[in-house]
Parts: C-alpha cells; sequence; structure tokens
C-alpha cells in the first residue's frame, strides 16, 4: 500500500491556481513576457509582465530569470520563487530543449516549494523563442521524481494552470469522501456534490469537506475538526497535501489507518491521483500517530473500505 520517496525533488502535474498581477504564451511579439512568481502570503503562484528587448535566447532567458529572482515586487503581492541560498542556474539549448543546471541547493526546497519553483521556472523560460521543452538538473545529474523516476522533459503541458478571474463557470460533480463506520476500524464513501474550476480545487473541495465531516447519519468524523488545509499539489499523479501540525497533535477516535486513507483514498477518487502523500506543517519528517511515516507515499487501500451488497 505504500511506497517510500526516496528523493526530496518530487515534481507535479501542477494543477496551481496562477493570477496574473497585470494582464499580459511565447512572447507576445513586443517583447514582452509574463514571469512568474509566488504570492507573497500563499503557495500560489502569480505572475507579472517583463519586456526584454532581445530575440537572442541567451539574453532573454538570462534576463527572465534575473528578474525571477531579483524583480518581486511588494506592491505586486509578489515574492521570489528563489530562496537566498540559491543561485542562477546555467544553461544550454539544444535542438528545441533548454537543459537547466542546479547547484545543491535545489534539494533544500520542500516538496511543495519545489513543485511551485519548477513550474514558475518552466512556465517562464517556456515563452523563449525557441524552447520546446525543459530538462532540470541537480549537481549534473538529471532531476529525480517520485520513487527516484527521472522527470524527464517538461513544457506547459506538465503544469496546467487556471488563470483567477478568467474562469467562466464552475463544474459540479459527485465523488466518494471517505468517513469512518460507528467502529471507527472500517472507511465508509459518503457521495457529495462539489464545485469545482479545475482538478485541484476539487482535491481541495473534497479534503475541506472531510474535515467538515459527515452529513449522514451513522458516518463519523476521520480528521479533527479544527485541522487546517495549507495546499495541495499534484504532480506525475502523485497527491501532495499539508496539513497544519493538528493533523499529527490532534487524535480523533478512530483507527490511524482510518485517518490516514479517508484523506488517501478520497483523493484518488480523482483519475488524475494515483498516490498522495501526507505533508505537515510542509515537512514530510515525523511518523502519524507511530505507524506511518510522513516520507511515505500510499496508495488507494480498499481493505478497509465497507461495501453495501
Amino acid at each position: 500500500m505504500r511506497k517510500t520517496a526516496a528523493v526530496l525533488c518530487i515534481i507535479i502535474f501542477v494543477g496551481l491556481f496562477v493570477s496574473g498581477c497585470k494582464n499580459s504564451d511565447k512572447g507576445d511579439g513586443t517583447g514582452g513576457y509574463k514571469v512568474y512568481f509566488l504570492k507573497s502570503s500563499q503557495n500560489e503562484l502569480t505572475y507579472v509582465n517583463y519586456k526584454i528587448d532581445s530575440n537572442d535566447y541567451v539574453t532573454v532567458i538570462k534576463g527572465l530569470l534575473e528578474y525571477m529572482k531579483d524583480g518581486a515586487d511588494s506592491k505586486n503581492d509578489c515574492r521570489s520563487v528563489f530562496d537566498n541560498d540559491m543561485t542562477l542556474p546555467s544553461f544550454k539549448l539544444e535542438n528545441d530543449v533548454l537543459y537547466m543546471y542546479f547547484d545543491e541547493n535545489y534539494s533544500n526546497m520542500d516538496k511543495i516549494s519545489e513543485v511551485l519553483f519548477r513550474a514558475a521556472i518552466v512556465k517562464t523560460v517556456m515563452q523563449a523563442e525557441g524552447v520546446n521543452h525543459v530538462s532540470f538538473y541537480v549537481n549534473d545529474e538529471p532531476l529525480l521524481g517520485s520513487n527516484q523516476t527521472v522527470i524527464g522533459l517538461m513544457d506547459d503541458a506538465t503544469f496546467v494552470s487556471d488563470i483567477k478571474g478568467n474562469v467562466k463557470s464552475e463544474n459540479l460533480m459527485e465523488i466518494p469522501v471517505y468517513f469512518a463506520d460507528e467502529s471507527g476500524t472500517k472507511l465508509v464513501a459518503d457521495t457529495i456534490s462539489i464545485a469545482y474550476d479545475n482538478s485541484v480545487t476539487g482535491m481541495q473541495a473534497a479534503i475541506e469537506a472531510l474535515i467538515a465531516g459527515p452529513e449522514t447519519e451513522g458516518l463519523y468524523r476521520t480528521v479533527p475538526a479544527e485541522l487546517k488545509l495549507i495546499g495541495i499539489t499534484l504532480n506525475d499523479g502523485v497527491c501532495y497535501v499539508d496539513f497544519d501540525s493538528t493533523f499529527t497533535d490532534v487524535m480523533v477516535d478512530v483507527t490511524a489507518e482510518v485517518s490516514l486513507y479517508s484523506v488517501v483514498n478520497s483523493l484518488c477518487e480523482f483519475t488524475d491521483v494515483k498516490m498522495v502523500q501526507i505533508l505537515v506543517d510542509g515537512s514530510s519528517e515525523g511518523i502519524f500517530r507511530e505507524v506511518y511515516s510522513l516520507s511515505d507515499i500510499y496508495e488507494r487501500n480498499l481493505d478497509i473500505v465497507l461495501t453495501t451488497d
């Protein structure tokens, strides 16, 4: 049921929200580019328009990266995806692939920060003329994802994003969310209707419903009512869900297995999600209720789900 994530550098199909500080793909034809930053108060990307008057790919990419590192502006509610210890990568363009080489500081990022970092870099440099794919290297080795698999080539299709404010309508879907039975040792699927505008907001809605607790008589909550969801990211079939410390500090009267797999099974109902890793305050260190390592990645567990005849 569980698989160990051996490397910190794990990537995401990112169902991220991206919002624009201003309004502004290959550049806009006039030297204008969208440069991606973190929103100051959230695990969310935003962008600022930036102009580079050059057609030389080296000049363009160098300018974009320098602005990503040093151009964050508090008045636009933006902060750099680069932390203070990270240096700008070297890079080269061969055929249509931009190879980017990062130093050992890359591995110091937590998983959600790494996903957002990679998404911001790829979405920014993909706008340079001639760049159709991006490949990351760390210490001259290909970047590894979950289960030590090479991430490989990335492009805009790797990172699915939506621009806030441009959502014309919400989707309504019915999805099972898993609560506890009376014994607290089994899970029961309770189908709920949720409104969402992309896969990540759908997953957020499912987790929020799990935290809110069941409305159906005879079902019981599996996670604390005061639990806070910090963020959700998705990549290569792995969903990373980040809770505050309530997840590990406050115990609900169900088994550890039921509590953990209520989260895992609920998220695995989304077709893009194959496995789930739970983080606490952005960290994968620690043991949940002295049983389940947070450094492990978990698959759906149907063995503890009660079914009706």
